[in-house]
């Protein structure tokens, strides 16, 4: 049964989602200058952004997670906006053209794995 406050998108996803608060950086296509927000959960496909900056539904931006431990960030070459509050917005992963960088989400993912799940994508 659904809660009055669940959307569609949560009942749409097929891969977990795992609590994280890590730094990220971002740059929206189209606009100057990198942007900083923090992970508020992240899956394979795609992640929670919490950030004082509105970034508009549709718009498509280079995605970079700090990662701990590691020194260079785990880069997505594009992510679009496919929701927004005031103070968060979700991303869906596009295309992340290296395989070096899709080895290194995916082991960010264990690694967040060891903690709960917080709703399944």
């Amino acid at each position: 049964m659904r809660k009055p406050n669940d959307s569609p998108a949560k009942e749409r996803r097929k891969e977990p989602r795992y609590a994280a608060d890590l730094p990220v950086s971002f740059a929206v296509h189209e606009i100057h200058g990198i942007r900083d927000g923090f992970l508020g959960d992240l899956s394979r496909r795609g992640a929670r952004v919490k950030s004082s900056i509105r970034v508009e539904l549709g718009r498509e931006a280079a995605f970079f997670i700090h990662a701990p431990h590691d020194p260079t960030p785990i880069i997505i070459d594009m992510a679009r906006v496919r929701w927004m509050t005031p103070h968060e917005f979700g991303l869906e992963f596009v295309i992340v053209t290296r395989a070096q960088e899709k080895e290194r989400l995916n082991r960010l993912i264990l690694s967040l794995a060891r903690s709960s799940v917080v709703e399944k994508r």
